[in-house]
């Protein structure tokens, strides 16, 4: 039942079960309006054709975020309104309000929609939380927060250094600076060690250089947080996005415990220049690289990693939206049912970037689509979920969550699902940005925050994130570090 409830305001005020509209001005003549944007005009039929039909319609319409209502449209017939009819506009945005200057009646207003903290039965609070005071409110376990516990908990920093960084005067990096690595996770021994492994670029290469210019190296550091030293690189050019999970004797099939590394490259050249000027691109990967998802495995986090030389998931064909396949991540289950989820970009390259998995009984592989199903995770279509980098986990609730990064604002965005083969669930405002909060209070945007990947505690709540990121200042696609923040 759509209800107007009028009060003591300067102006009124309506509501219906979705959504709560606030009207500009009651002077529909003479009062502010608000004018463009609009996405949808159409007049209105029968009973619905008044100021609370076209409030109705505006609530029912999740992208509209304001609207007009013109009584009647007196100008030529324009975008779906008719000339003397009475015509209801819905716009996607909130324009600025400016005096009615058409020689028309037009009521505007604006909506607001409580926080949505269910998405489907029994999927509430991003599965990182529980309903509380009778389902009007979240409360988060720990690591989480937000209306709908979607935001990672992130303590403030003392300054933006990385984990894992050279330090360099960012001026010289237009020609040579480094090296810079990117993104990584940490893996503890028996003898309380910390070994991250992580991308780093020879030559000095730039992030732009990448491609081949990437190594996979092992560093260690008796902290988490860092900061990690150097020891050995692992697999040479070209090796990027390392990824290491524990396999438990009880499932590794060789007889002890090991571990597994996923990456993606082959073995070719390093390039040639340093720094910025570092040779790179597609000229030099015609095999296109970047899309073979290689696997390693090791008794010991200080190797020998015996390394597979065939691809761990083929690609679709191509004319699909994984004709390239990379940045691959695994979730391993107790049974030792495998996963490896990737992103999917069609080639070349198109930034319509979708996320998929693929599955085996065992890590070894073979891994194929369960039951043929080759569609990404969630509405192919919806370009506000377009995101690369995953990185998946199980709770110890039995709920898994993936959190990747957005290419358009540098953010980390969160899906979660009660099963890993779906449905998923994509939250479309960010679980983290690119802006780092200093420990004084300041707010330090980074130009780039990529690469996402996460330490947890026994009980599987998120203690670390650690990301690539490259420092104000630098170039986008320049000069670039590991970073890790504490988790609350």
């Amino acid at each position: 039942m759509f209800v107007l409830v009028v009060t003591t305001l300067s102006c009124l005020a309506y509501s219906n079960l979705t959504c709560n509209i606030t009207v500009d001005s009651k002077d529909p003549r003479h009062g502010l309006v608000r004018a463009g944007d609009d996405f949808h005009c159409s007049p209105l039929p029968g009973v619905n054709n008044t100021l609370s039909g076209c409030m109705e319609q505006c609530c029912e319409a999740d992208e509209c975020l304001s609207f007009s209502w013109n009584a009647p449209w007196t100008l030529q017939n324009w975008n779906g309104c008719i000339s003397g009819e009475n015509c209801c506009c819905l716009k996607n945005k909130v324009p600025p309000l400016e005096t009615n200057s058409w020689s028309m009646n037009i009521t505007t207003g604006t909506v607001t929609r409580p926080p949505v903290l269910c998405v489907d039965d029994n999927v509430c609070c991003s599965l990182n939380g529980e309903l509380t005071n009778n389902g009007t409110t979240c409360s988060c376990y720990k690591g989480w927060r937000g209306f709908d516990c979607g935001e990672l908990d992130l303590a403030p920093v003392d300054n933006i250094d990385g984990c894992f960084q050279t330090k360099v005067n960012i001026k010289d990096c237009d020609t040579n600076c480094g090296p810079s690595s990117w993104g990584g996770l940490p893996m503890q021994d028996g003898k309380g060690v910390w070994h991250l492994f992580a991308s780093r670029f020879v030559n000095n290469c730039t992030l732009a250089g990448w491609n081949p210019g990437s190594t996979v190296v092992r560093a260690t550091s008796k902290n988490p947080m860092g900061p990690f030293v150097y020891q050995e690189t692992v697999f040479n050019t070209f090796h990027h996005n390392p990824t290491v999970r524990l396999i438990p004797k009880n499932i590794s099939g060789m007889g002890a415990d090991i571990y597994m590394m996923l990456m993606i490259g082959d073995n070719v050249s390093p390039p040639s220049g340093v720094g910025a000027k570092c040779t790179k691109g597609a000229p030099l990967d015609v095999h296109h690289l970047e899309g073979y998802i290689k696997m390693a495995w090791s008794y010991s986090l200080e190797g020998p990693w015996n390394y597979s030389h065939h691809t761990m998931v083929t690609p679709g064909s191509v004319d699909d939206w994984d004709a390239m396949v990379t940045n691959p991540s695994a979730l391993i289950m107790a049974d030792g049912t495998s996963y490896i989820f990737y992103r999917g970009t069609q080639w070349p390259a198109n930034g319509y970037e979708r996320i998929g998995f693929a599955k085996a009984t065992s890590w070894k592989g073979p891994y194929g689509r369960p039951f043929g199903k080759h569609d990404p995770l969630w509405d192919a279509n919806d370009q506000g979920a377009f995101v690369e980098d995953p990185v998946v986990w199980e709770d110890s609730r039995g709920n898994y969550h993936l959190i990747s990064h957005g290419h358009w604002d540098e953010n980390g965005y969160l899906a979660f699902a009660q099963h890993p083969e779906g449905p998923w669930y994509f939250r479309h405002k960010p679980t983290y940005t690119n802006v780092l909060t200093l420990t004084n209070g300041t707010n330090i945007t980074m130009v780039q925050r990529e690469r996402p990947q996460l330490l947890f505690d026994s009980n599987r709540n998120p203690t670390i994130l650690y990301t690539g990121v490259a420092p104000p200042g630098a170039a986008f696609y320049g000069y670039t570090y590991t970073h890790a923040q504490k988790i609350n």
